[in-house]
């Protein structure tokens, strides 16, 4: 019988480590519990593959004599395209990131479900604006209804012919206090809508990472990198127009290159003299335009998630890859089938792709 006055001491050593057990297991059940679950579908996004950010996979395409024949060589067991209108092509290209972005949330497991609502949320960004920029240029555009743009938001936009009234159509949807704020002292500039959007976006992105209980390193890396991407493509932008340098207008979340650093590469005299401010970085590129610089620039981002892929192959790094992949898939098809449409060579047409082979 055990002496409660006078306890034992392997008695009180054995129940310490009972609990110590029990607490390494409470942490790590989350961890245990995804590492099993993310299994399947891991392995399946890998066999899928993303082919159309690859120049044997769209060489087929660009080279197609019609809208029709490039439709038709594009769809697959994995991706399928009915419509030959480019207008609605636009929308089933669209609607085609949104049931990516939603399957891969459906399959992970819940802890890391919520990242995948931040990126079906900057898929949602990327549709407002250009539905945004239609607008300010009094330009037609259509789109189908993802997260908060419903369809009663989409024909109240649609309707309305005043940009004070986006305050107010908009004003129950997450970024509704941006939009407020944007809109408040008239109509912004379009850049400036664009920085605050992203600046939203990322912000949330990073307070959803933190308050999420696996999985962190990978995804904060990956936020670290876009980060980057998005304030160098800033920078360049700014170079390239000849606007003016404000530190305030630049993403301070999860960022690595230094205020600093973007500030020299917008105020060089040349685009060579900005994108040697990279050189020795992770982010060093050759370009001769701004528009090279910016795709070679993606081509970074889509390395790095390669890279996440294989450093994180078992928790969260091919998921963030197979849809980040997907983004630029969607991206590389829509400029085939509006460069077909155009008429536009095929060598000219594969110059504006994001390409990582």
């Amino acid at each position: 019988m055990i002496d409660l006055a006078d306890p034992d001491p392997l008695v009180i050593l054995l129940i310490a480590l009972l609990g110590l057990a029990l607490l390494v297991a409470y942490r790590v059940k989350d961890s245990v519990i995804a590492f099993f679950a993310v299994a399947y579908p891991n392995a399946r996004y890998s066999a899928m593959g993303n082919e159309f950010v690859t120049r044997a996979g769209t060489g087929r395409l660009v080279t197609a004599r019609t809208l029709q024949d490039a439709v038709s060589a594009a769809s697959s067991r994995n991706l399928s395209f009915r419509e030959s209108d480019m207008d609605t092509l636009d929308r089933e290209l669209d609607g085609t990131l949104t049931s990516t972005i939603e399957m891969v949330r459906s399959e992970m497991p819940p802890p890391a479900a919520p990242i995948f609502d931040m990126i079906l949320l900057g898929h949602e960004l990327r549709i407002l604006r250009r539905i945004l920029k239609a607008k300010h240029h009094g330009l037609s555009w259509q789109a189908d209804p993802v997260g908060s743009l419903d369809r009663r938001t989409l024909q109240l936009l649609r309707d309305s012919s005043d940009h004070e009234d986006l305050r107010y159509i908009l004003r129950f949807t997450p970024y509704g206090g941006v939009i407020e704020r944007l809109y408040a002292g008239g109509v912004p500039d379009p850049a400036a809508v664009d920085r605050s959007l992203d600046d939203f976006f990322l912000h949330r992105f990073r307070e959803t990472i933190q308050g999420i209980r696996i999985w962190k390193g990978a995804y904060l890396d990956y936020l670290r990198v876009y980060s980057d991407i998005t304030n160098l493509r800033l920078a360049l932008r700014i170079r390239e127009t000849g606007a003016e340098f404000d530190p305030e207008g630049f993403l301070r979340t999860g960022t690595t290159i230094g205020s600093w650093e973007l500030e020299q590469m917008a105020r060089a005299d040349t685009l060579a003299e900005a994108i040697r401010h990279l050189q020795g970085s992770a982010y060093a590129i050759t370009a001769e335009t701004i528009h090279e610089a910016e795709r070679e620039l993606d081509r970074t981002l889509l390395r790095h998630t390669a890279h996440l892929a294989r450093s994180h192959i078992n928790t969260a790094g091919p998921s963030l890859h197979f849809v980040q992949c997907r983004e630029f898939e969607i991206r590389n098809l829509r400029r085939i089938f509006r460069g077909i449409t155009e008429g536009l060579p095929a060598r000219e047409i594969e110059r504006e792709l994001v390409l990582v082979d």
